[in-house]
């Protein structure tokens, strides 16, 4: 019996010391160096912290164990998802597939169906997980809670920023209390009165200026919709479908085209903190990460520059609906097509430090992003390291950047969180959200602008806010649908 068992010690021996050689070209070890590359679409103050925090973990944990990380600009999120998706069909003339990328859930999707990257359920315990921000982590899930296939690195949400300096002038001359701009139907009576006050100071007629703008389109349409009636997109295994609410679309109609025919809201430059810049505009909702590019000061007309303070207020909401906002920024995957064991497993080590709270408050902090982990979210502690940060890189934080973090923060624990589902055809149907109702509104108000030059708009504008208009405009934004393949009607 002993003999026995003294052999089957020596086989289970010499097993594992078989196992341990067959793999120790997959462990990460500092004499055996492996490379690995992020590709990213970060640009500013956020590459600017970025890369130095890629410089900090190759000289620290990353010189511990053998792991080198080159970091990538490869333009914006679209560019870079292209680029993403030549790769790994191995385009003539794509690059090769990087370790790690930035990806929206909608351009993950379509990898992870065809079994491009890793789930990181295979590499993170639950008691790692759980240090994420629920919220936050919820979009990388596409199978229910078995494949995690996006880690959150940086999330922004909305929120509404505004020229004080031009408010508090304002709302002394009118009495415009900043509590209406808590929702939406209070965003578009606050609107119509500054473009009334406005076009009173002339004496031409239908002169006034615009009160607001905003950036992003199918944010509003999505999440609006959302907070009205439910998912405008009913996603069930992958599939989706569209049972649009007629009044729903109405509402989102009648505090978006109606003001912006009105000539109350307006969208002139390439992004309202332009349209801010150049006094189009008095107030606009972005992102969060749009603080940093929040003016210091106004150019008139005239050529002359106004210094003008910032405000910035939790994004709006519909009257008598909970709080609910988007929270957008892409997170990272992990190719496995064409990767080693030891290349996985470095960019997993390089996304867990990343994600540490220390790390992470580096990267995100008064940028405008918010953390990703549950400690880094701590208030106190995000400033003690923020503010840590910025001194060590001589960055003093913009007013408009402060208040965008302590906002984010109220927001994290006051509203919910927008996280659309996955599907195919995810990042078509947001170029038709982001196109359809802002098109129509400016071509219209182009329209009743040439024709009611030197009178009344609101005259002219009262033609195109019929309810044929509108049904018109309905028709042809769900037949664009359609036309990807989507399942849709109208209730």
């Amino acid at each position: 019996m002993k003999r026995k068992g003294l052999g089957a010690l020596f086989f289970v021996l010499v097993f594992c010391m078989l196992l341990f050689c067959g793999c120790s070209e997959e462990s990460l070890s500092k004499a055996d160096p492996v490379k690995i590359t992020i590709w990213h679409y970060y640009s500013g103050a956020q590459q600017l912290y970025f890369n130095q925090l890629v410089n900090d973990f190759n000289a620290t944990e990353g010189a511990k164990k053998g792991i080198i990380v080159e970091a990538k600009c490869k333009g914006t999120i679209s560019e870079l998802s292209e680029k993403v998706f030549a790769a790994a069909s191995a385009n003539p003339g794509a690059e090769d597939l990087p370790e790690i990328f930035a990806a929206y859930p909608e351009a993950a999707y379509k990898l992870y169906k065809d079994d491009v990257i890793v789930n990181y359920r295979d590499f993170f315990s639950s008691s790692e997980l759980d240090e994420f921000v629920p919220a936050y982590l919820k979009e990388g899930f596409f199978n229910g809670s078995d494949e995690l296939m996006l880690i959150p690195v940086a999330k922004s949400t909305e929120e509404l920023f505004i020229n004080k300096t031009a408010w508090d002038e304002f709302s002394q001359a009118t009495g415009a209390d900043i509590k209406k701009l808590d929702t939406w139907e209070g965003i578009v009576e606050t609107a119509k009165r500054y473009y009334e006050w406005t076009d009173s100071k002339t004496s031409q007629p239908g002169d006034g200026k615009s009160f607001f703008g905003r950036d992003s389109h199918s944010n509003y349409l999505l999440v609006g919709y959302s907070q009205l009636c439910g998912d405008f997109f009913e996603v069930n295994n992958g599939v989706p479908e569209i049972h649009a609410d007629k009044a729903a679309l109405r509402k989102l109609w009648d505090c978006f085209y109606v003001p912006m025919v009105e000539g109350w809201y307006g969208q002139y430059g390439k992004f309202r903190s332009d349209d801010l810049m150049t006094g189009d505009i008095i107030a606009f909702v972005g992102s969060s990460s749009a603080a940093s590019y929040f003016p210091e000061s106004v150019t008139n007309s005239d050529g002359t520059l106004v210094k003008i303070k910032a405000e910035v207020l939790p994004v709006p909401n519909f009257e008598g609906k909970s709080n609910l906002a988007v929270q957008q920024g892409a997170g990272l995957a992990v190719s496995k097509q064409g990767k080693s064991r030891k290349q996985q497993l470095a960019s997993i080590a390089f996304i867990k430090w990343f994600t540490s709270p220390e790390q992470n408050i580096k990267f995100t902090a008064y940028s405008g992003y918010m953390p990703v982990t549950k400690e880094a979210s701590d208030e106190d502690f995000l400033k003690r390291v923020a503010n840590q940060q910025r001194k060590a890189m001589e960055d003093p934080a913009s007013e408009a950047e402060v208040k965008a973090v302590d906002v984010g923060l109220r927001m994290l624990g006051s509203y919910d969180y927008f996280v659309s589902k996955p599907f195919e055809e995810g990042s078509a149907a947001r170029k038709i959200l982001d196109a359809s109702l802002i098109n129509k509104a400016r071509a219209d108000a182009e329209s009743i602008r040439s024709a009611s030059a030197g009178s009344d708009r609101s005259v002219v504008a009262k033609a195109y806010e019929t309810n044929e208009n509108f049904e018109s405009w309905v028709k042809e934004f769900l037949s664009a649908f359609a036309g990807l393949g989507i399942k849709t009607d109208l209730k």
